[in-house]
């Protein structure tokens, strides 16, 4: 059985692109996902030294706090991320002495608190962008 790809080339260049076509457009639509190093906020990452308590736990203390909307994601088996708007020295310190309240203190550590801030994430998103368009015109064109 041999495939005759070369003959049919046309039919492939049309199937590719409908398929770039469609892709264009399911970014138009939908937009990209970003993660908290293109759009502002922060980011908590805690170690739990005890039983590691569930994502609700974590959520209802954020919601006490005013941080509805927030995401808790358990990394490994010991270890919690929390992603939300950004906080303020002051923010942070009360969420943390929330979680201690709720969890323990000597139940859990901070790892790791950064904040992102609007002007470097409209940069980043700004340029990233690009050059995902300048990626996909140089595939174009080879």
């Amino acid at each position: 059985m041999t495939l005759d790809i070369i003959g049919k080339r046309r039919w492939w260049y049309t199937f590719s692109g409908i398929l770039f076509v469609a892709s264009i457009a399911v970014i138009a639509l939908f937009g990209f996902r970003l993660g908290i190093d293109f759009i502002e906020g922060s980011l908590i990452e805690l170690h739990v030294s005890s039983a590691r308590p569930d994502v609700s736990v974590f959520q209802e203390v954020l919601s006490a706090q005013g941080l509805e909307g927030s995401l808790v994601q358990h990394l490994g088996d010991t270890d919690v991320m929390i992603r939300t708007k950004p906080l303020d020295n002051t923010a942070h310190v009360s969420l943390l002495s929330a979680l201690q309240e709720k969890i323990g203190a000597d139940n859990f550590q901070e790892l790791r608190f950064e904040t992102v801030g609007p002007t470097i994430s409209s940069e980043l998103r700004i340029k990233s962008i690009n050059m995902i368009f300048a990626v996909a015109l140089a595939i174009v064109l080879y």
